[in-house]
């Protein structure tokens, strides 16, 4: 039964990242957490914000 719940847990953690993602908002993560690369300023900060993500949970980003 436990083992059940942490699947679900973790699924549910993967399907918000992937919604946090493909929305490109930046409410999810703080803005301390997440440095923005200074020689990508003139990339929308959204984009930057999800490529930083990809990077963080180990998926590799291509900008």
């Amino acid at each position: 039964m436990k083992s059940g719940i942490i699947i679900a847990v973790i699924i549910g953690v993967i399907g918000l990242g992937v919604i946090a993602y493909s929305l490109g908002t930046e409410e999810f993560g703080s803005q301390e957490m997440i440095n923005v690369p200074s020689e990508n300023e003139s990339v929308p900060e959204g984009k930057n914000l999800s490529i930083n993500l990809k990077e963080s949970i180990g998926v590799e980003a291509n900008p």
